[in-house]
This record gives structure tokens, sequence and C-alpha cells, in this order.
């Protein structure tokens, strides 16, 4: 905070604290919003035949109490989840026989290996970060994967309800969607392929991110 003040530009992936003039406040004099991407050299389609991952409803984040309760309705209603990252420890004591914690992370190739072998690769935002997107909103479509997302205002804008990702804004409506899908393979393929071309045929690259935070920089004089 103290070198807020020294900073030319501060780029960031959360809107609402450059539109609310958070940032400002604190002394970054020229906050910029910048959506979070893809790495083209680590997400992209590892499609394995016997695949660990095939099939599977996945998650794969930070345990949080709101994400352990989505999962558990999910469990107690038939779904088998299987649930990778940090902080799940503490969820792991009594929890239902279909919640599959593993209580490590995945990274490098078996992560993107994860994404585009399950059935699909579910997304939820971080309400204490304000988040409307997160890297994983990128990384599942570009890694050609299933993706059942948060609905959000930004979600919505990056890849279209129903057509290049599916999205959801309770528990009964994540679950209607899952058992849907799970009956309606074709759609799923369709909506699939539409959300990988929306992603390598879009700006949501770090490759192309980076060029534009150069070009912004440069067009105010810096």
């Amino acid at each position: 905070k103290k070198s807020a003040p020294y900073y030319d530009f501060f780029f960031t992936s959360k809107k609402i604290n450059v539109e609310k003039g958070q940032l400002k406040e604190m002394g970054f004099r020229n906050p910029i919003f910048k959506p979070q991407g893809y790495s083209s050299k680590f997400h992209y389609p590892i499609i394995k035949k016997n695949s660990f991952f095939k099939d599977k409803v996945i998650f794969i984040g930070y345990g949080e109490k709101e994400r352990f309760d989505y999962l558990s309705y999910l469990a107690k209603n038939g779904i088998e989840i299987h649930i990778w990252g940090n902080g799940w420890r503490k969820f792991s004591i009594n929890k239902n026989k279909n919640l599959k914690i593993y209580n490590k992370t995945l990274i490098g190739e078996i992560y993107s290996e994860a994404l585009s072998n399950a059935f699909t690769s579910l997304c939820f935002l971080r309400k204490l970060n304000n988040d409307q997107h997160t890297s994983r909103t990128f990384e599942i479509p570009a890694c050609k994967g299933f993706m059942i997302a948060e609905r959000s205002i930004e979600h919505l804008k990056f890849f279209k309800e129903n057509q290049e990702a599916i999205y959801f804004s309770s528990k009964s409506e994540l679950l209607e969607k899952i058992r849907y899908f799970q009956i309606n393979k074709l759609e799923r393929n369709k909506i699939v392929n539409a959300g990988y071309k929306k992603a390598i045929n879009s700006n949501y690259s770090y490759d192309i991110i980076a060029k534009e935070i150069i070009t912004e920089s440069t067009k105010l004089g810096h």
C-alpha cells in the first residue's frame, strides 16, 4: 500500500475495485481492469483414452465453506465429485461418500489432462475477492473441457450461455444442469467445441494480454 503512488499503472482482474475507485483511494494513479486468461504453453487439450479423470465431475480449487456446501448438495443427490486443491482437509471429516477429496493440487500437464478428460469441470467464484471470473474461466475451455460455472456478468460476456459454457445461480440449478448433460451428451460436446473455439480465437491468452498491457501503457505515455 505504501508503494501505491510509485506505480505508473496498476492492472487488476477485479473490475469492481476500479469502478468503485478503491484503488485510486489507495494511491494507485492509473488502475486498469484486465481479465485473467490462460497460458497457451500449458493450457491445451490433452485427451487420453484411459485417463483417470475420464467422465468424472471435478472441481480444482481452494476449499471454502460455500463451495463445500454446493458440492455436498450434489453428493447427497447422487453426484460423485472429485476434488483437488488446498484447504479441503478440514472438510474431510464426516463428508458424504460421493465426495472424493484428494488433498493435493494438480499442476502442469496433469492439470490440463484433468480439464480435458473430465465430464465437467466446475468453476466457482471467490466472493472474498469480489470475483466475476477466475483463471479457470479460460483454462477449462482452452483445454477443451466442459465448463459449468457460476453465472456472472463477466462470465456471460466471455462465453455465451448454453452455447459456449453452462452457468448456474443456485444448488438446484447446478444439479439440474449436471443431470441434463449426463443424458444429452451430443449437446454437451457441441458446447465443448464452441467454447474451445471461442477461447483460442479470442484475446483470452496471456500472450495477447501481455501485449495489450504494453500497448495500453505506451499509448498513455510510458
